[in-house]
Protein backbone atom coordinates (compact mmCIF):
# COMPACT_ATOMS: atom_id res chain seq x y z
CA UNK A 1 0.00 0.00 0.00
CA UNK A 2 2.90 2.13 1.01
CA UNK A 3 4.74 1.97 -2.34
CA UNK A 4 1.60 2.55 -4.73
CA UNK A 5 0.35 5.71 -2.72
CA UNK A 6 4.33 6.85 -3.20
CA UNK A 7 4.08 5.78 -6.59
CA UNK A 8 1.09 7.77 -6.95
CA UNK A 9 2.45 10.75 -5.47
CA UNK A 10 5.39 10.69 -7.66
CA UNK A 11 3.28 10.59 -11.15
CA UNK A 12 0.98 13.81 -9.47
CA UNK A 13 4.24 15.97 -8.59
CA UNK A 14 5.56 14.86 -11.73
CA UNK A 15 2.16 16.20 -13.92
CA UNK A 16 1.70 19.14 -11.46
CA UNK A 17 5.00 20.55 -12.07
CA UNK A 18 4.76 20.19 -15.52
CA UNK A 19 1.79 22.36 -15.33
CA UNK A 20 3.52 25.02 -13.44
CA UNK A 21 6.30 24.89 -15.49
CA UNK A 22 4.20 25.85 -18.67
CA UNK A 23 2.24 28.27 -16.29
CA UNK A 24 5.59 30.13 -15.34
CA UNK A 25 6.74 30.92 -18.83
CA UNK A 26 3.47 32.67 -19.00
CA UNK A 27 5.74 35.40 -17.20
CA UNK A 28 8.34 36.16 -19.90
CA UNK A 29 5.43 36.34 -22.60
CA UNK A 30 4.96 40.10 -21.88
CA UNK A 31 8.76 40.57 -22.69
CA UNK A 32 8.81 39.02 -26.33
CA UNK A 33 5.43 41.24 -27.31
CA UNK A 34 7.18 44.17 -25.75
CA UNK A 35 10.10 43.62 -27.81
CA UNK A 36 8.57 42.31 -31.27
CA UNK A 37 5.17 44.20 -31.54
CA UNK A 38 4.34 46.81 -28.85
CA UNK A 39 7.94 48.65 -27.42
CA UNK A 40 10.31 47.37 -29.57
CA UNK A 41 12.56 50.51 -29.08
CA UNK A 42 12.78 49.04 -25.65
CA UNK A 43 14.74 45.94 -26.96
CA UNK A 44 17.94 48.00 -26.56
CA UNK A 45 16.97 48.11 -22.76
CA UNK A 46 16.69 44.18 -22.84
CA UNK A 47 20.09 42.46 -21.67
CA UNK A 48 21.47 40.26 -24.85
CA UNK A 49 24.00 38.39 -22.51
CA UNK A 50 21.91 37.53 -20.30
CA UNK A 51 18.56 36.49 -22.59
CA UNK A 52 21.44 34.43 -24.30
CA UNK A 53 22.72 32.92 -21.32
CA UNK A 54 18.92 31.85 -20.30
CA UNK A 55 18.53 30.60 -24.00
CA UNK A 56 21.94 28.41 -22.94
CA UNK A 57 20.63 27.16 -19.25
CA UNK A 58 16.97 25.99 -21.11
CA UNK A 59 18.91 23.98 -23.59
CA UNK A 60 21.23 22.60 -21.17
CA UNK A 61 18.19 21.40 -18.97
CA UNK A 62 16.21 20.35 -21.93
CA UNK A 63 19.52 17.63 -22.29
CA UNK A 64 19.03 16.75 -18.96
CA UNK A 65 15.41 16.25 -18.39
CA UNK A 66 15.84 13.66 -21.65
CA UNK A 67 19.08 12.15 -20.04
CA UNK A 68 16.91 11.40 -16.41
CA UNK A 69 13.51 11.20 -18.41
CA UNK A 70 11.90 13.71 -16.76
CA UNK A 71 9.19 15.44 -18.58
CA UNK A 72 8.31 18.40 -16.46
CA UNK A 73 12.02 19.15 -17.01
CA UNK A 74 12.39 19.04 -20.41
CA UNK A 75 8.81 19.62 -22.04
CA UNK A 76 8.76 23.18 -19.77
CA UNK A 77 12.51 24.01 -20.65
CA UNK A 78 11.70 23.61 -24.65
CA UNK A 79 9.00 26.14 -23.99
CA UNK A 80 11.19 28.31 -22.34
CA UNK A 81 14.24 27.80 -25.19
CA UNK A 82 11.75 29.22 -27.24
CA UNK A 83 10.99 32.03 -25.69
CA UNK A 84 14.13 33.08 -24.78
CA UNK A 85 15.19 32.74 -28.34
CA UNK A 86 12.39 34.81 -29.65
CA UNK A 87 13.99 37.58 -27.31
CA UNK A 88 17.51 37.21 -28.38
CA UNK A 89 16.28 37.31 -31.86
CA UNK A 90 14.08 40.47 -31.24
CA UNK A 91 16.74 42.66 -29.72
CA UNK A 92 19.10 41.58 -32.35
CA UNK A 93 16.46 42.14 -34.87
CA UNK A 94 15.65 45.69 -33.29
CA UNK A 95 18.79 47.20 -31.94
CA UNK A 96 21.13 46.24 -35.51
CA UNK A 97 23.59 44.20 -33.53
CA UNK A 98 25.33 41.56 -35.83
CA UNK A 99 26.93 38.77 -35.91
Amino acid sequence: MEKNFEHKWQQFFESFMTIMGFLGSVATVPTVIKVWFTHPEHASGQSFITWSFYALLAGLWIFYGFYYKKTAIWATNIIYLILYTFIVIGILRQTGISW
